[in-house]
């Protein structure tokens, strides 16, 4: 019934009004050649549809019976993916009349006509598509999240879709028995002490219980939803089968398939909780003795692949400013520590948490309170950042990591020479130039105009506003680790942290980082640290002397000594220079002068 209830409305979905086919009837006729052409165009439309519903058929009946081998849950969840598969080929069916119109009416494709119609469509479409992953959940909501962060996708359709939450209604605990029969071959009854029946919190993929082991300890227990699998195996299987129906479809030549190839590799990662738990123990270790960051301690007897026991941890929420204001702490401190925490990550560990939303930071005191920190700060307490869900991490290659090191070295004594150079192994020759500017705080403001156009021809980009795509070009890990850090920088800023503390932060680290060697590199794939003019060598040498040099890098775990407090003297003159053009100017000038000399 439902199903036939879907295909009735789809008839209706064609025929919604969108700017395209809008304007498309109103200009044809019974003898207008276009409308005539427009028969057998929505013949192979149809005919297209009609494939892609038999495939979603199949696909979500072969993903509900294929999973656990014909498991009750996986059964019941694979087939309540059929209306959500309905749902999402009627949205493609409006879809495709609307873009199909929109390229009949402009044939070429080209001129700011077509780029203003097609922009409507795009916003006549972004809030039925934002309707359709929000009843959805689960595999659309984190398709939509991960689409946000791709330039590419019309930002008409990414200003919606970024106000999606990963929030849904807890399943009832009755129904998790399974789970925890499959797991740990026990009922919960027999597991825990107590267990609390409301979820404390619940998301796509699992819900967290507050419990209590019979030691008498408090912990949080993560436990995936009965047969996920299969649902998430079917609804891939649809979304899939369509972003390949889509590449004929939408304008530009982009494709979708590698968003939900990237997709399907994080939620098999997710969907195994060892893994969350290997990671979890991993920032543990690599944070040691750290005293403002922690991570929940694991308790492997009583977790799995789908199930996480851990402990219990509380604090403020990073966003909530009076109650951290009501514990003690201040809310700027509580912005540094966290550019910190990440700030290490990127740069020392070159291993990123993947998912740094809000929801996944508390904050509380730390647990051990230095004196005179309260009594020179007032009164305030030093603040303590909790970090939760483990379940995704970035990568970055020593190499990569060692390079994005350097760059950011270069920024600080203002040597554009080496981050260019770093830049042309990253993006390749063209956009080189531009790439550092971009990256660098207040790069642009320090461009003429005629500066910013020249480098946005080198670069091959129609406006300033087409950037995305050279940040594009990046290895794949670097554009992850620059939307995990815009988002920590944002939540900084709302802090309080300012532009002057991020930079000091982020220099500390990238020297720090720069000392380390992983992965048994060998000295000569590493090349020179600063290649620029003399002054700024000389500016390098005044940081730390290892800059300026073309020896190998000690591979200590310790920093530099003495580093962190000439990086400090340092980046109030580099953020008081962000926006000087003039000087800048003046600097390439006696650095092309040099060079002429030097040849």
């Amino acid at each position: 019934m439902l199903k036939g209830r879907a295909i009735k409305g789809f008839y209706g979905l064609l025929h919604r009004s969108t700017p395209c086919n809008q304007a498309h009837s109103h200009a044809s006729s019974p003898n207008d050649p276009t409308a005539a052409a427009l028969q057998p165009n929505r013949a192979k439309v149809w005919w297209r549809v009609a494939q892609g519903l038999g495939a979603v058929t199949a696909a979500t009946a072969a993903g509900a019976f294929y999973v656990n081998e014909g498991d009750p849950a996986s059964i019941k969840a694979g087939l309540g993916s059929v209306p959500r598969a309905i749902s999402t080929v009627a949205w493609y069916i409006r879809a495709a009349a609307a873009y199909r119109a929109c390229k009949l009416q402009f044939p070429e494709q080209a001129g700011q006509d077509y780029q203003d119609a097609l922009a409507g469509v795009h916003a006549s479409l972004a809030p039925s598509l934002l309707r359709l992953c929000e009843t959805s959940g689960g595999v659309y909501i984190k398709a939509a999240q991960l689409a946000t962060t791709v330039s590419a996708v019309p930002q008409e359709y990414r200003k919606l879709l970024e106000k999606l939450q990963d929030d849904v209604t807890p399943c009832h605990p009755a129904d998790l028995n399974t789970v925890f029969q499959q797991e740990l071959q026990q009922p919960l009854e027999a597991l825990f002490a107590e267990f609390e029946q409301k979820a404390h919190a619940a998301a796509s993929l699992a819900q967290v219980h507050r419990a209590k082991l019979w030691t008498g300890e408090t912990v949080a227990v993560k436990v995936q939803y009965p047969g996920l699998g299969a649902a998430v195996t079917a609804d891939l299987t649809v979304l899939t089968g369509l972003a390949r129906a889509a590449e004929w479809l939408f304008p530009d030549g982009f494709r979708f398939e590698w968003i939900l190839a990237e997709l399907r590799q994080n939620l098999r990662t997710e969907l195994d909780f060892r893994v969350e738990a290997a990671n979890s123990e991993r920032l543990r270790s690599a944070i040691g003795s750290h005293t403002s960051i922690t991570v929940p301690a694991v308790v492997p007897e009583l977790s799995g692949v789908k199930i996480l026991t851990m402990q219990w941890m509380e604090g403020c929420k990073v966003t909530d400013l009076e109650a951290l204001r009501a514990a003690k702490l201040r809310p700027r401190d509580v912005g540094n520590v966290l550019l910190d925490a990440f700030a290490r990550m990127q740069y020392v560990e070159g291993w990123v948490h993947g998912d740094a939303h809000s929801g996944n930071l508390l904050v509380r005191p730390a647990q051990h309170q230095r004196w005179w920190w309260r009594l020179l700060s007032g009164g305030w307490q030093w603040p303590e950042v909790v970090v939760l869900d483990h379940g995704l991490y970035v990568h970055l290659p020593d190499r990569l990591r060692l390079d994005w090191c350097r760059m950011w070295a270069a920024f600080v004594v203002n040597d554009m020479s080496t981050a260019t150079q770093i830049a042309q192994r990253l993006v390749g020759e063209q956009g080189a130039e531009l790439l550092p500017v971009l990256l660098k705080p207040g790069g642009l403001g320090s461009l003429s105009k005629e500066d910013r156009k020249r480098l946005r021809s080198q670069a091959g980009l129609e406006t300033l506003g087409d950037v995305g795509k050279l940040l594009e070009r990046l290895p794949r890990e670097l554009t992850s680790v620059l939307r995990i850090t815009a988002v920590v920088r944002t939540q900084a800023a709302a802090l309080g942290a300012s532009l002057s503390d991020r930079l000091r932060i982020n220099a500390v680290h990238a020297l720090r980082g720069m000392a380390i060697t992983r992965e048994g590199q060998p000295d000569s794939a590493r090349p020179a640290l600063i290649h620029g003019s003399k002054q700024a060598r000389d500016r390098a040498a005044r940081l730390d002397p290892s800059l300026s040099q073309h020896d190998p890098p000690c591979t200590a775990e310790e920093p530099f000594l003495g580093h962190k407090q000439r990086v400090v003297e340092a980046v109030p003159q580099f953020a008081a220079r962000r926006n000087a053009s003039q000087r800048f100017e003046a600097e390439q000038q006696r650095a092309d002068l040099h060079h002429g000399r030097a040849s």
